[in-house]
């Protein structure tokens, strides 16, 4: 194939980037490049999950070249920061050009795999580009559960050679796959009620760097979630506390950048349980000073609704799980490289 229109690709990416696109919710997408294919007059196929397969002959003509297929995805990671009321179930991404680079306005910019679409589209829209016959698949799914690729009629495909438009750079040929799996914890939980000695706090630990838990999950990243489960071990083995509730994260692909729990603990308590986080806060810190985070914990009384938790019974067995859990690279090749890794989220 000859070299693409760079403006071409970024045009589309623009364009793109104004559709939502989260996992799961990828019909507007999937109109898109639905569309896309019936103003070209290209034939295509559309499934019931929204996997869509564009089919464009040879610019020779010769039906005996060999087809080549050109695979992207059609969902997003869908992160924000804090304070956004971006919905990514409806809203488009606030683009923008910043010198060199393509950024989104405090959320994630959707290059994965965007740019994946972009690039076939501009390939498929040429008049100028001498390429042979060729099979463009855009799935669905693929951040989350990888259904479409898994529920994608292949039958219909005749090319023996795949480029996957979803790597990281573009100087780079990988030959090779990954995959993920998810576990979900399910725990005996017993609740108590607490007198009026107890007050109700809420612990935050935020400012983490976060990132994917493919590609960045090797650069020994901290995670919030860890530090809550080893701060509240602490608070566990020095204090009578109970856990109301704990969260963190937003998607289980994503290296979480923070963590919240709520915890009862003793009146009288209070202020030795605040100094406790707060020497733990040092410590954090000092632990991640040069990984770019801006790390802190936030300590906060807030009003009971009721004055129910779990009991100590069930707050530690939430505690050790977490505690135990490993986070991160488990097994590596002998070049270093990560072979299986762990992500603790939500």
């Amino acid at each position: 194939m000859n070299e693409l229109d760079v403006n071409e690709v970024v045009k589309y990416f623009f364009e793109i980037s104004k559709i939502p696109r989260m996992s799961g919710k990828e019909e507007k997408i999937a109109d898109y490049v639905e569309n896309f294919a019936k103003e070209r007059n290209l034939k295509y196929i559309r499934d019931s999950y929204n996997n869509i397969i564009i089919f464009k002959e040879s610019t020779n003509h010769n039906k005996n070249d060999e087809s080549i297929m050109l695979q992207c995805h059609l969902d997003m990671v869908c992160q924000k920061e804090e304070d956004s009321n971006h919905d990514f179930s409806k809203d488009g991404l606030d683009v923008y050009i910043d010198g060199d680079f393509i950024k989104a306005k405090n959320t994630t910019l959707g290059a994965d795999n965007g740019i994946g679409i972009a690039i076939i589209f501009a390939i498929l829209n040429s008049n100028k580009i001498s390429h042979p016959r060729i099979e463009a698949i855009f799935t669905v799914q693929e951040e989350t559960t990888m259904e479409g690729a898994q529920k994608i009629d292949v039958s219909v495909l005749k090319s023996k050679k795949m480029i996957c438009l979803d790597n990281m750079n573009e100087d780079e040929l990988w030959i090779g796959c990954a995959g993920a799996k998810i576990f979900e914890y399910d725990i005996e939980c017993n609740k108590q009620e607490n007198n009026g000695n107890y007050a109700l706090i809420k612990i935050g630990i935020n400012g983490f760097r976060g990132g994917y838990s493919g590609k960045d999950i090797s650069k020994n990243r901290g995670n919030p979630i860890k530090e809550m489960g080893n701060l509240l071990n602490d608070l566990y083995a020095k204090f009578n506390i109970y856990l109301k509730n704990i969260h963190g994260g937003r998607k289980v692909n994503v290296i979480p950048r923070e963590c919240y729990s709520e915890i009862y603990i003793k009146k009288d308590d209070f202020n030795k349980v605040n100094q406790e986080i707060m020497n733990y806060d040092k410590l954090l810190k000092q632990k991640n000073s040069n990984d770019n985070e801006n790390i802190s914990i936030n300590v906060e009384k807030i009003e009971q609704i009721d004055n129910y938790s779990y009991d100590a019974n069930t707050t530690k067995k939430v505690i050790n799980i977490i505690k135990d859990l490993k986070d991160g690279v488990y097994y590596k090749d002998k070049y270093g490289n990560p072979l299986v890794s762990l992500n603790i989220e939500k």
